[in-house]
């Protein structure tokens, strides 16, 4: 049965810290991401054995917190296809922005599982939150520029990481769809986390998107262009009211929920801020409409195994509370079984490989219908992170063979958090900006 979570975990730096001393197995965790063991026969919770303790000794976390404070056992590694071990553990992130707790949690991640680890952090924009956080910066050109790819490759084969993970939409495009960069950095020994091109691409895409989930039996709202009046007029003798989205768009670009009679005006203004390929004006074909859901809208990350496509590996659940900039805010962990079904049959259609972040509506009758897909780490993570789940940890766990066992996906039920703003320097002094920044200094 879920357990309540004692207001503590609320802090990081508490639920980080407090363990206790036993030599007996813990009690059962609150929640184990909705998928079953496979077979390990592990119950997910293990020591972590210092030099100094005994063998009857161990340290575990309160039966709230983390579970895995253990150095797993070392099978194979993932070999570097240039010849050879790299020197150090190394996970490149990339376009991180402002996730400077994704840094953090695989840095984390290193240290729990006895790994010299460090974390790169590319970026186009030198001055940005995370470009100078990470253990190693590397600047790379925009996405767009042809001298990305060599750039990317060349960061690839001097610091030999074993895993690539961005968060950004565009620069996913264009690793998996507009070139073959994902293949290459693979072909290299590099895990790229992702999903196939065809469902990349209808990520980036709402009416494909639409398409794709009708076809394997997800439910889905009816999705309509701007310009497709007929349809937009029978489904406004339908519902009262819809929901209006930019087609192309990334978070909540474009969105509006208006009363049907008003949908017209609301595809106007939508087309006027719709991004679409460099040009061409956009059209109303730019911007998709949908009836407005009933129920509850959830965040849900769907994770899938790094080696073997497709093979679903953990669902983690939240219910969404406040929307700030397109980003869940505030949140409340759940129990994810209502989206068991949708995360297993878009996992094995997608070919997934690490996490997805899936926007889901639960209705009255405990149906689960997809209305977005992120095919990345979305801004609900750290809801699940906070509350004991622990993807960065999975991902390195397989990225450099050792076994991760079962814990990482476990989180307790009835966390609530909420985000707030933070800022840090980026550049310390006059004389270390960039070139080009519209900057004045007074003397």
């Amino acid at each position: 049965m879920p357990r309540a979570v004692p207001p503590t975990l609320r802090s990081p730096s508490i639920r980080r810290r407090r363990t206790r001393s036993c030599s007996t197995t813990a009690p059962s965790r609150c929640s184990r991401g909705s998928v079953a063991s496979s077979g390990s026969g592990s119950s997910g919770w293990r020591c972590h054995r210092t030099a100094q303790s005994t063998p009857s000794a161990c340290r575990v976390p309160w039966p709230w917190a983390r579970s895995w404070r253990t150095i797993p056992q070392q099978s194979e590694r993932t070999p570097w296809k240039g010849g050879g071990m790299p020197e150090h553990a190394t996970v490149v992130i990339g376009s991180a922005g402002r996730r400077l707790y994704l840094v953090d949690w695989f840095r984390e991640a290193f240290t729990a599982l006895g790994l010299d680890g460090r974390v790169v952090v590319t970026e186009n924009d030198p001055t940005s939150s995370a470009a100078s956080y990470g253990d190693i910066a590397r600047y790379l050109p925009r996405y767009t520029d042809p001298a990305y790819g060599p750039a990317l490759l060349d960061v690839v084969e001097e610091l030999r990481p074993l895993l690539y993970v961005s968060v950004n939409d565009y620069e996913l495009m264009h690793l998996h769809v507009h070139t073959d960069l994902a293949q290459q950095l693979r072909g290299r020994g590099v895990l790229v986390p992702g999903v196939s091109p065809e469902w990349q691409r209808g990520c980036a895409d709402k009416l494909q998107m639409a398409r794709l989930l009708d076809k394997i039996g997800v439910p889905t709202p009816l999705t309509l262009l701007g310009g497709n009046r007929d349809g937009i007029a029978d489904l406004a003798r339908r519902v009262d009211e819809v929901v209006v989205k930019h087609r192309f768009g990334s978070g909540s670009s474009g969105l509006a929920l208006v009363p049907t009679h008003a949908v017209r005006g609301a595809v106007d203004d939508a087309v006027r801020t719709a991004p679409v390929a460099r040009g061409r004006a956009p059209t109303a074909d730019d911007v998709v409409v949908q009836p407005r859901l009933t129920g509850v809208e959830h965040g849900v990350d769907i994770v899938g195994d790094l080696h073997t496509p497709g093979e679903l590996s953990a669902v983690l659940a939240r219910s969404k509370l406040r929307m700030r900039a397109g980003e869940t805010d505030k949140a409340v962990t759940v129990d994810p079984g209502p989206f068991h079904r949708n995360a297993a049959l878009i996992a094995r259609a997608a070919g997934l490989t690490g996490l997805i972040d899936v926007d889901m509506f639960l209705d009255a009758a405990g149906e689960a219908s997809v209305i977005d897909i992120n095919p990345r780490f979305g801004g609900g993570y750290p809801f699940v992170h906070l509350a004991g789940a622990d993807v960065p940890l999975f991902y390195l766990a397989r990225a450099f063979g050792l076994e991760a066992g079962e814990a990482w996906r476990d989180y307790g039920l009835g966390v609530l958090s909420a985000k707030y703003e933070s800022v840090r320097v980026t550049v310390g002094s006059e004389r270390n900006l960039p070139d080009g920044l519209p900057v004045k200094h007074r003397r």
